[in-house]
């Protein structure tokens, strides 16, 4: 009976440290900075954060769970993003013992039509025997609108000093003839 008794006690203890655990877990997934979202292998939404919900304008979890996830994705030439390839090599990947995460930039579309730049990583793990994609993406739109101003800064500088060296040259030419 002791034996029963501290078994018992023994499983309480765990069952109450794995809710805390997973409490612990949802916590940080739902109040991440980033978008995580776990697809099937047809790239159908399984679970989504917060900050997923809200870079893509959506006000609940009902509006995004079972939508296809590659259908709302073009890549950076406006091509429809094409899954597939990156989950068969991640998978492969995988099995042989290599974590394997493909990094890169997409665009996708947020439930109002404006299109969001996102830098998103996939990545494949199991979850209950079943292989599920887990997609974390950051909304980088503002930081390479900000990188292409800074770019087209750098032209119109460029351009400036180049007409200002044809001005000196030209001066210098009129001031020796």
């Amino acid at each position: 009976i002791i034996a029963f008794l501290e078994s018992y006690s023994r499983t309480k203890i765990l069952e109450r440290n794995l809710q805390e655990s997973e409490g612990r877990y949802r916590t940080v997934i739902e109040n991440a900075s980033d978008m995580i979202l776990l697809l099937n292998r047809e790239g159908k939404i399984l679970d989504a954060n917060n900050t997923a919900l809200s870079l893509l304008h959506l006000k609940n979890k009902k509006e995004i769970m079972g939508k296809s996830f590659p259908e709302m994705l073009t890549d950076t030439s406006d091509f429809p993003f094409n899954m597939d390839s990156y989950w068969e090599e991640t998978v492969r990947k995988t099995k042989l013992g290599e974590p394997h995460i493909h990094s890169f930039q997409l665009h996708a579309l947020s439930s109002d039509g404006r299109k969001i730049e996102l830098d998103v990583a996939l990545n494949v793990m199991e979850v209950e025997n079943v292989q599920v994609l887990i997609v974390f993406g950051r909304d980088v739109s503002e930081q390479n609108r900000l990188n292409r101003e800074q770019e087209e800064l750098r032209e119109e500088l460029a351009h400036a000093q180049r007409l200002e060296s044809v001005g000196q040259l030209a001066g210098g030419v009129a001031h020796d003839f």
